[in-house]
């Protein structure tokens, strides 16, 4: 993580919290698939310096979380 730029705390932040999200409503309803995206999105941004990089990657893996999410309602 590049701490030069205050802005790339933001997408850590939240990509982090949306991966707690994920998670816990992975275990919940014994989901793997969104639990692993959930680790991921909390993980990822440790090992991922650009700011641009990390919206990309945090925002497909949302899209993803969110169709397995809308896939189990279904």
């Amino acid at each position: 993580m590049d701490f030069d730029h205050p802005w790339s705390l933001l997408p850590a932040l939240i990509f982090g919290m949306v991966g707690m999200i994920f998670f816990m409503q992975g275990k919940k309803n014994a989901n793997l698939q969104l639990m692993a995206l959930g680790a991921v999105l909390c993980v990822f941004p440790y090992f991922v310096a650009s700011a641009a990089l990390q919206w990309a990657i945090g925002a497909a893996c949302t899209f993803l979380g969110f169709k397995s999410m809308q896939a189990e309602l279904a």
